[in-house]
Order: structure tokens, then sequence, then C-alpha cells
């Protein structure tokens, strides 16, 4: 791309000699993976989508939805150590040991989960599905759970945790239900999601809240709030800490800047201690 583009510069000159040496094969443009790179920009936007498509890449296309949530990553923060800012990168990238990893640098490595022989070794089983992590996975959606509820009081909501709402099909159980009374006559109900990194946010987001917005759900809302409207949302974040932007639409208000990027690096953060677990 540079060798590409100082040719091009050397066009214009007025010396006559300089246009001899000049290989025509070195003014046509670079291609990569069949495109062809023009400028610098093109040149990004093609590593990025290579970036995207990969394995390690792919849960990566949707922190720009939320791109406030990762101002941890360009910024000083006392809220990390340094081996932990390394970590929670390795675990964000992709990149801590697993056998699939191992079987991609050596085809002889098991690529088997030593604890569900069936099922690959990856960093998605790892943090969501394995049951050697169940604990430290219901901590890290816990955490999150808290979080969200100490934000709630220091902005004069009231709160009810883990409403047990009788329906039709036995009990649901949103995490959170909130509500103020200087607000327009709305209450709020919220649950929290981890996800695969292989599904974009919208749509576990959407499959909350058909799950929650419910008659039943609406109905015991209104009752124990004393209001009228009741709007059901979600908080999405995948493992690799990228955040659905309709969490962030049904959030405003609550959550502010600084509290994204708190929220994505504390999912990171647990993730990283659900794969030392």
């Amino acid at each position: 791309m540079l060798k590409h583009q100082r040719m091009c510069r050397l066009i214009g000159a007025n010396d006559s000699r300089i246009s001899l040496l000049i290989d025509q094969r070195d003014l046509a443009a670079p291609v990569i993976g069949r495109k062809t790179v023009s400028t610098s920009d093109s040149l990004v936007n093609i590593w990025r989508e290579k970036l995207d498509a990969s394995v390690d890449g792919k849960g990566l296309l949707y922190h720009r939805d939320v791109p406030e949530a990762h101002r941890w990553a360009r910024e000083p923060t006392r809220i990390l150590t340094e081996r932990d800012f390394v970590r929670v990168n390795h675990l964000r990238y992709n990149l801590l040991l697993t056998g699939q990893l191992k079987f991609r640098m050596c085809r002889q490595a098991n690529i088997f989960c030593p604890v569900c022989p069936n099922r690959p070794h990856t960093l998605g089983h790892i943090l969501q599905v394995c049951p050697r992590s169940h604990g430290p996975r219901i901590q890290r959606h816990n955490k999150i759970c808290e979080f969200v509820h100490k934000k709630l009081l220091e902005k004069g909501f009231e709160v009810l945790w883990e409403p047990h709402i009788k329906t039709g099909r036995g009990f649901l159980k949103p995490d959170l239900m909130y509500w103020k009374k200087e607000d327009p006559d709305i209450v709020r109900v919220l649950d929290i999601g981890i996800t695969a990194d292989n599904v974009r946010p919208a749509v576990p987001y959407q499959e909350k809240v058909k799950k929650y917005d419910v008659d039943s759900v609406r109905k015991f809302a209104c009752e124990v709030s004393a209001l009228d409207s009741v709007w059901v949302g979600a908080l999405i974040i995948n493992w690799q800490g990228a955040i659905a932007q309709d969490s962030k639409n049904f959030m405003k208000g609550v959550i502010n800047t600084r509290d994204w990027a708190i929220l994505s690096l504390r999912t990171l953060q647990h993730g990283v201690y659900s794969y030392d677990f």
C-alpha cells in the first residue's frame, strides 16, 4: 500500500528520467481478499471485515453499537491492575488458551472439553455452557444485577428485586422492576442476560421482551407500583463485553457513559474468573 502511494506521487514529477524508472506493475493498487485497496480507509475496512469474519473476532463485530462501553480500554482506570488489564484483553480477543486454540496450533491436541467430552473446548463453551463454571457464571450475572440495582437506588427509583410472578405457565422472575413517582406514569421491567458472541445482541433482547411482555407481568407491575403503563426491556451483554443498543436506549437516564464501561469491564473480569475456576 505504501509503495503504491509513493509510486503514484512520482507520476506527477517533471523529470523524464523518473518516469522511465517507474514500473507500471507498481502502479496497480494492491488486492487483499479479492478487494482492491486504494486508500488507507479502505485498507482499514478490509482488515476490519476480515477480523469480524474470523473465529476470534466475530464477537467484536457488535462492539460498535455502544462504543462508550469500551472507554476502559483506552483510558486509565483504577478498577484494573496491570495483570487484570492484560487478562481481560486476552479474554476479549479470544486469546486465552483452550482446547480449540491448542488444536489450531497442533493438530494432535485434544479439542474437546475435559468436563463435556463431546463439546469443543472453547471460551464460549467455558463461559456460557460448561457445568464446571456454573457457579462463577451465576456470580457474574448477580454482580451485574447488583451494580444496576445500586444505580437505580442512587437515581431515586423504587426497586423490586426478582419478583415471583405467577402466570398460566408457571412463575416468571424478571431481575428488576423499578419506577419513580416523579417520572411519567411508567414502571419498567428489566431482565439481564450475558449472551454468546455469535449472535447480534438485539436478538436476545427481543427474546427477553417477548418472554416478559405478557398480561400477568403487566398486571403485577401496575398493582405493585400503582402506575398505569409498563415498559419491558433487557440489559444484554455478550461475554466479550459488547452491549445491545436497545439496552442503552431502555436504560437512558439510569446508566451513564462511565457506567457502561464498568458494566462491560465487569462482565470481562468475571469471565476471567470463570475461565480460571
